[in-house]
Parts: C-alpha cells; structure tokens; sequence
C-alpha cells in the first residue's frame, strides 16, 4: 500500500521495525534492510521537496511574467531578488534524491532526478534573464530586454522538455517500493 500526502511524522508502514530515525548516508552491511528503507525514505523526501518546490517556482515565473508585461520592472526584481538560490536548493535535492537512486539501482527514479535537476536549472536561468530584461526595461534599453526576455522564453522551452522526463512523487514512490510517511 503507498501512503500519500501523509503529514503525520512516523506514519511508517514498513515492517522493518519501529519508527526509522534520520537516513543514514552509507549503511552497513548488517543494516542492509533498515538501511534500504533510509534511502528509500530520503529520496521519496528529497524528490517531493524537489518537484514542489519546482512547481512554485513556475507559479512565481508566471506571475512574474505577468508584472512584466503590465511594466511593472521593480516588482520584477523584487519578486526574483533570491530566486536562483532558492531554484538551486531544489536542483540540489534532486541530485541528492538521483544519489539515493543509483545507491537503490533505481535508473528509472535518477533518470527522473536528472531531469528534474535539468528543469530546474532551466527555471532559474529563466528567472535570471527575465530579471536582466525587467533591468534592461527600466533602464529604458529596449533592444537588449527584449534579447533578454527572449532568452528567458527559450530556457522556460527547455524546462517544458526537462519536465517531460520528470515523474510525479507518487510514481516515484511506487518506482521505488516505499510506503512509509512523506513529509
């Protein structure tokens, strides 16, 4: 049985004994099944982090979108003052989860991480140049804001493909075989 959206901390369901503590990066031998449903338990966690925290970012890129055509240059770059580094926490929560992955020999669920990764980093850069052309606009140098809004429509392009080898969190929890809680 998969349990989704469950909020409830030590939902677990595995029949690997008790409540599990934190993952451990590296289990030993002797902890081959405990050690199994650590990762397991990471990377279901890292990759739902991941994927929403993606998800958002589009949402902000959208509304950003949005105050920039009603020209609206400052809530632009308000809007986006920290975005690449929240966009890069994601990026590197899916290469954690890709870790997770191939420690499992799970290609299919890395396959997805590094997609995941690959569109977030296009979100970013998107969220960059958008901001360069909501600077360039304020300035009053049309020319060079509009090469940069161009730059930022092809990077969100480039996330569209990226995100068509993502798989949503459950499937990634059935890839994987895990049933305990998430988040």
């Amino acid at each position: 049985m998969i349990v989704s959206g469950c909020s409830t901390l030590g939902g677990n369901s595995s029949t690997d004994g008790p409540e599990e503590t934190e993952p451990e990066p590296a289990p030993g031998p002797n902890q081959k099944s405990s050690g199994n449903t650590d990762t397991k338990a990471q990377l279901v966690g890292d990759y739902q982090i991941a994927y929403e925290g993606v998800q958002t970012s589009k949402e902000t890129l959208n509304t950003v979108f949005d105050s920039f055509e009603n020209e609206n240059y400052s809530l632009v770059t308000a809007t986006l003052s920290d975005f690449e580094s929240q966009v890069e926490a994601f990026s590197t929560s899916f290469e954690e989860a890709a870790t997770a992955a191939t420690e499992l020999g799970n290609n299919v669920v890395r396959q997805a991480c590094t997609a995941g990764k690959n569109e977030a980093s296009a979100i970013g850069n998107a969220g960059t140049y958008i901001m360069e052309a909501a600077n360039q606009s304020a300035n009053e140098n049309s020319g060079e804001a509009q090469t940069k809004l161009a730059q930022a429509q092809a990077a969100l392009e480039s996330a569209q493909e990226h995100h068509q080898g993502v798989l949503q969190p459950t499937e990634v929890q059935t890839q994987t075989n895990y049933t305990g809680s998430t988040m």
